[in-house]
C-alpha cells in the first residue's frame, strides 16, 4: 500500500532502504538517459560556438 512522505526530523540509520517497483526504476534511469544526451548535446554547442569565437 502506498503511503503519502512525511518529513520527520526523526534520525534515519544507514541502512535504511527505499523499494521501488521496476517501472519507476526503469522510467527513472531513462530520464537519466535523456538528461545526459541533452547535456551532451547542449556541451557539443557550447565547444562550437567557443571554437567560432
Amino acid at each position: 500500500m502506498r503511503q503519502k512522505w512525511t518529513s520527520n526530523e526523526i534520525y534515519v540509520n544507514k541502512d535504511f532502504r527505499v523499494t521501488i517497483s521496476k517501472d519507476t526504476f526503469e522510467h527513472l534511469l531513462a530520464q537519466t538517459f535523456r538528461l545526459e544526451v541533452e547535456a551532451r548535446r547542449i556541451r557539443g554547442k557550447l565547444d562550437l560556438e567557443c571554437t567560432l569565437v
